[in-house]
């Protein structure tokens, strides 16, 4: 586990979103993190997911739980040369058969610190 309590921490998560379209709204869904979002639009939805993806990284963050919730998630944490979490991968079938349309990816920075 990581000893977030003795130093600064910065992570970068890798996250791709899916949006699809339900009715009237669009849904911006993240597999890796199962967090979905919706708006009017793909901007609106967009801007509706970084809010519920900032609460999740505060959440957990303040609970110390973030590594959990990911390793249960299936993200592997790689030490070595830098430490870094890696997503769960979906099958290019998964993709296609699960998912119309697709993906946009955006990295995400967060500042785990003592405390």
């Amino acid at each position: 586990m990581l000893n977030t309590k003795t130093a600064v921490i910065n992570i970068e998560l890798p996250l791709d979103l899916l949006f699809l379209q339900e009715g009237d709204y669009v849904i911006a869904f993240c597999p890796a993190l199962e967090l979905s979002a919706y708006g009017k639009n793909e901007k609106s939805a967009m801007v509706a997911f970084e809010d519920v993806v900032t609460i999740f990284m505060d959440e957990t963050k303040e609970k110390g739980t973030l590594e959990k919730v990911l390793l249960h998630l299936g993200w592997r944490l790689q030490l070595k040369p830098v430490l870094e979490f890696l997503p769960p991968q979906l099958k290019k079938v998964e993709i296609i058969t699960r998912f119309p349309t697709m993906i946009q990816s955006k990295k995400y920075n967060i500042q785990l610190t003592p405390g």
